[in-house]
């Protein structure tokens, strides 16, 4: 055991010290750049607001809490950026990975070990590799760069081992262990989808485990661990589910009920997930549509070597199904095969119908990225005892003892190795070969945002060439960044950027300004033919988003993003009243929006107002009014956003300027306003239940361990 320990992770350290030795950050995709300053990356996910392209709610980034906040400790001891990222890694390959082979290794291993041929002491080892590198991990774990898809590749394999032991042996705290793990890597849930998949793993362990155990004390023990879990896992959670709940459920709600849109993606997903390609766990888009990792792929070669990993499973049938868990793993299996499917061949006729009828299925309108993670854990065994068959049975046609060893290690470098080579280079993700995840931003960043931080305003900046969509490169880095707009990752003063649906009743006349307007991007477009933001000059209109620094990159990608080339731009701005070139850094120019000096992000036409920003969720103002007065926050509207006065909530809430917030208000005289998110309470209640059930259920192991000692 000790040995195969070392050599998992030796094969991880590997991997790390690869991708990180040149000392650069992985960047990119969907995620931007959170490793840049973890500080701000702590603070996006700690609240449900963030003030980011003019105010976001952010509760789905809730449950990454307590994972970031470890890590944060090694930033703040001076541990750098990429450093901490590679420590990431780290934590998240091995905790998967070593969860893998303690699962077969109490599974499958126990009942092998008894087997006459050696190489089956092997199998636990084998398949903890092939769950760390196949082509479903290289592609949609590593490959897509989320942060979603990291957690449950190292959660659900520990918990669903956990659960095992806890049920072989009757003791809760395994289950305990299990909880604490999955409050770790909360972050595997954000998405609904992956509640499920998380469950439906240890509920067809129950029913299997009730099955081969029908005693009625084996039962009933079982029936009590699984709700032990459920509802330790609920109250565990509360921090994040309590929120979601409250905000979130509608707008999840209505995108699963959206079901002809839903069904449409699914049939159109699911030609990249067709049963010969999920038999190899290959995405066709990745290796043979788009050629993201090359042509090599398409030749004859890497065909071949892709079958191998079926091809094992079937040499696998034959030992495996003389083992008490085959039932388990099979169904899991098939399971997962049937989901990941989707609306393909053959099971595709009785998955849409389940699709459309059940709302809760088109959280996979991509399957094999949501459910793939399961599959994965149920194909293991089926690799590992069908490579050692076959390496076992060519061993005797060499009649070499030495032969059964080395034709399994040349299997798995194939697999593992060979075909999955651009893991071991670096270049793995969505863009392939074409485009390196290893960014480092350059110096003049830091150099402006540095300058930024020393004006005396509270003015955002906005990015021109002003961007149509979320995505853009910066081609002009030494080691260029292609992903979302990632100004809220590198800049204190909070920027916009991007697109997005909450944000177009002003981005969307920004866009028309500069005939960049693309109808239906991101969902439906609001009603912007009367907006109160349409304005003759472009500075009034940044005026009325407090943008008072317009940054115009000259090192963007003019074709990635369609963001067009600086040039007209700059031009444009040439030209416009109160909007001059202040200064430069690098490859940025700087724009001062002249504004008048009594806007701010919170303010009043008829009293005088100075706030103090206590976090993302909650302002102080003081306020000194010889009048009624209208009072303005410069955030996009959302209903849950408060004012309170003496403890009382000042109801006549309205829109200003089409999207941001206005409270009237009749109290004269000097006093304190309190501006609040109100979902953030819904954290603070949510985690102290959190707190409470850990400690909860802490002490109801430690007391069930107790007495058991006792009672020997």
């Amino acid at each position: 055991m000790f040995r195969d320990l070392l050599i998992l992770i030796f094969i991880i350290l590997t991997i790390v010290f690869l991708w990180f030795s040149k000392g650069l950050i992985f960047a990119g995709g969907e995620e931007g750049i959170p490793f840049y300053d973890l500080d701000k990356t702590m603070q996006f996910v700690s609240y449900a607001w963030q003030d980011i392209s003019g105010g976001l709610p952010t509760q789905l980034n809730l449950n990454r809490i307590p994972y970031f906040s470890f890590l944060k400790i090694f930033y703040l001891i001076g541990l750098p950026g990429f450093l901490v990222q590679a420590l990431h890694f780290f934590i998240i390959m091995s905790a998967g990975t070593i969860a893998i082979y303690f699962l077969l290794r109490e599974t499958v291993g126990k009942e092998l070990s008894s087997k006459e041929n050696n190489l089956f002491k092997l199998v636990p080892l084998i398949g903890a590799i092939f769950y760390l590198l196949n082509p479903f991990s290289m592609t949609q774990i590593w490959g897509r760069g989320l942060y979603l898809q990291f957690f449950p590749f190292a959660l659900f394999p520990f918990v669903l081992l956990m659960f095992i032991l806890g049920l072989k042996n009757k003791n809760l705290i395994f289950g305990l262990l299990g909880l604490l793990a999955s409050v770790f890597f909360a972050g595997s849930f954000g998405n609904p989808s992956y509640i499920f998949s998380f469950w439906i793993i240890i509920f067809i362990c129950l029913i299997f485990y009730i099955i081969k155990n029908p005693d009625k004390k084996n039962i009933f023990f079982s029936v009590i661990y699984f709700l032990f879990m459920l509802a330790g896992w609920v109250l565990s959670h509360m921090w994040w589910i309590y929120p979601f709940i409250k905000i979130s459920s509608n707008q999840f709600s209505q995108a699963l009920n959206n079901t002809e849109v839903n069904v449409g993606t699914l049939t159109g997903i699911s030609k990249d997930y067709q049963l010969h390609s999920l038999l190899r766990l290959i995405h066709e888009g990745y290796f043979y549509r788009d050629q993201k990792f090359g042509v090599s792929y398409s030749s004859l070669p890497f065909i071949l070597i892709s079958w191998i990993i079926p091809l094992a499973a079937l040499f696998s049938y034959k030992t495996f199904k003389k083992l008490k868990v085959f039932l388990f793993f099979s169904i899991l299996f098939l399971f997962s095969l049937f989901i990941c499917l989707g609306a393909n061949k053959p099971t595709g006729w009785l998955f849409v119908p389940i699709f459309k009828t059940f709302p809760i299925f088109q959280a996979f309108r991509n399957p094999f990225e949501k459910f793939g993670i399961v599959l994965t854990i149920a194909y293991a065994p089926f690799f590992a005892i069908g490579v050692a068959v076959i390496s076992k049975k060519m061993g005797r046609v060499f009649k070499n003892t030495v032969s059964s060893y080395t034709i399994l290690l040349v299997l798995i470098f194939l697999v593992c190795g060979v075909f999955l080579w651009p893991i071991w280079t670096g270049q793995f993700t969505a863009g392939g070969i074409k485009i390196s995840p290893w960014v480092q931003v350059p110096n003049y960043y830091t150099d402006l945002n540095h300058w930024l931080n020393e004006q005396q305003d509270d003015g955002r900046i906005i990015h021109f060439p002003i961007n149509p969509g979320d995505g853009l490169r910066y081609s002009g880095w030494e080691h260029p960044y292609q992903g979302i707009e990632p100004g809220e990752y590198i800049f204190d003063r909070p920027s916009i950027g991007k697109n997005g649906q909450s944000l177009k009743l002003y981005y969307n006349v920004l866009l028309q300004r500069f005939n960049k307007f693309q109808p239906l991007v991101y969902g439906p477009d609001p009603d912007i033919t009367h907006s109160e933001f349409r304005s003759e000059h472009l500075y009034e209109e940044l005026a009325k988003l407090n943008v008072r620094y317009i940054i115009l990159h000259k090192d963007v990608d003019p074709e990635v993003g369609l963001l067009g080339s600086f040039e007209p731009v700059e031009k444009y701005l040439e030209t416009q009243k109160n909007i001059k070139k202040i200064n430069s850094f690098g490859k940025l120019d700087i724009y001062k929006v002249e504004i008048s000096s009594d806007i701010h992000l919170i303010y009043s036409p008829q009293a005088k107002v100075q706030y103090t920003r206590i976090n993302p969720t909650l302002y102080i103002a003081d306020i000194a009014s010889e009048e009624p007065f209208d009072l303005y926050f410069l955030e996009n509207f959302d209903p849950n956003w408060q004012v309170n006065i003496d403890g009382l909530e000042i109801k006549e809430h309205n829109k200003l300027f089409s999207y941001a917030n206005s409270w009237k208000i009749n109290k004269i005289g000097n006093f304190f306003v309190e501006i609040k998110y109100k979902p953030q309470d819904y954290v603070n209640w949510g985690m102290r239940i959190s707190k409470g059930a850990v400690l909860l259920l802490s002490l109801i192991c430690i007391i069930y361990y107790t007495k058991k000692v006792i009672a020997r």
